[in-house]
């Protein structure tokens, strides 16, 4: 070998080469898609032979130079890989350089800021939808709450009074910007909403056999996904799958709709920060198998309708994802927060389909400026590249991130 020759590893990459700036985006991009999946929230950049994660606790670095360098020359099985360890260790690095701090209560969020931030982007970029105030919308009106067009059916019965006071309580402190952690879930359903294209392929049981294995859903099944051990492990009675079908129609064309509600002990993990993680990724898994062009990971009370919470949306490009964000926590929101003549048809009930025409002509103008200023007073994110994955997820800490920025516009 010459003096003039440098070493290289098994790739042939030598160890101190620069990204080119395709491989340092496709690096970036999918570190930070693995890092949702242990619902961890930040921003990873490149820095000098390593890389940055800035979180709400503080940055974290993490030298990476010989990973970053066999990422160059890898295909795509070993970049996935790849991605998937520099998350790890970074998840690791996080949680022992800056760990959580402890729970104070927490005080009201300042509305004035967000709401300055949401309104400008989503009134001044869509021009048009308009949104109820909070003061006015207190409670839905029963007739409005009972004509919606999607029905639903409880598996059994968890709706007890004391889950439902517990239940009641906790959303009134969601409202504030607490956290609902493990201790406050009595009364509470875990949801994943999907959307996906008329006649879709593959047939939905085909789809959800390798979560659920072959079940007819006339009654309650059972996760059993191998990918997600933990929650598959879940075995009392109590943790159990109800499935509800339905369909919709929007400029865009027809819908199938997909409502997956878990019930018992299987929403605990949803609601231990360390372990949101674990709903991500049966979601991307889920939305995926179905070939969905929307969904969203929501939670409301079981004897109620409408959500509450909300922490991972999807949809094929930025606006699609927006879309996810305002139909589940705008339109089916408890209360909804988008103003009735944009929810149902002058003289109508409620209608998903309308409200669903009118949220995408208002969130088409977004994009990814559009988005990152909407969420920055939320410290949510928004992941994946638009026309072809994009996610949206929110700080376990802050319970009403999501549910804000679907109402802000109204302030």
């Amino acid at each position: 070998m010459g003096n003039d020759e440098r070493s290289t590893d098994r790739y042939g990459t030598p160890p101190d080469a620069p990204l080119a700036s395709d491989d340092a985006e496709d690096l970036l991009r999918r570190v930070q898609e693995a890092l949702s999946r242990f619902a961890v929230h930040g921003r990873v950049c490149l820095e000098g032979d390593g890389l940055v994660l800035t979180t709400p606790r503080g940055p974290v670095s993490l030298p990476a130079r010989a990973q970053i360098a066999r990422f160059c020359g890898a295909g795509e099985s070993e970049r996935r890989s790849l991605a998937l360890d520099l998350a790890k260790a970074l998840v690791k690095k996080r949680d022992s350089d800056c760990p959580p701090p402890v729970l104070e209560s927490r005080g009201e969020f300042p509305w004035g800021v967000a709401a300055s931030a949401f309104a400008f982007v989503l009134l001044g970029a869509a021009g048009y939808l308009w949104f109820e105030p909070r003061d006015g919308a207190a409670a839905a009106p029963a007739e409005e709450v009972e004509s919606t067009t999607r029905v639903r059916s409880e598996g059994p019965a968890e709706s007890s009074s004391r889950a439902e006071r517990v239940c009641e309580a906790t959303k009134a402190r969601v409202a504030r910007g607490a956290t609902v952690t493990i201790a406050d879930t009595d009364g509470w359903v875990v949801d994943f909403v999907a959307l996906r294209g008329e006649a879709p392929e593959p047939p939905l049981a085909e789809a959800l056999a390798p979560f659920f294995g072959a079940h007819d859903w006339t009654g309650p099944a059972r996760l059993i996904w191998p990918d997600e051990p933990e929650l598959a492990a879940i075995s009392d009675e109590s943790a159990h799958v109800t499935l509800e079908r339905f369909s919709l129609e929007s400029t865009r064309g027809r819908f199938e709709g997909i409502s997956l509600s878990f019930h018992g002990s299987l929403i605990d993990s949803y609601f231990r920060e360390e372990e949101r993680g674990r709903y991500y990724h049966l979601a991307t898994a889920l939305t995926n198998a179905l070939g969905a062009t929307h969904a969203g990971v929501v939670a409301r009370c079981a004897h109620e309708r409408g959500y509450h919470l909300g922490s991972w949306f999807f949809g094929k490009t930025d606006a699609d994802a927006a879309t996810s964000l305002l139909f589940l926590l705008g339109h089916h929101g408890d209360p909804p927060h988008i103003a009735s003549p944009f929810r149902r048809p002058p003289g109508g009930n409620p209608d998903d389909g309308f409200a669903l025409s009118n949220i995408e002509r208002a969130a088409a103008e977004f994009d990814r400026n559009a988005l990152s200023a909407a969420l920055g007073p939320t410290q949510g994110m928004a992941m994946g590249r638009s026309g072809e994955s994009v996610v949206l997820t929110f700080a376990f800490r802050d319970g009403s991130a999501a549910g804000r920025l679907s109402r802000i516009g109204g302030d």
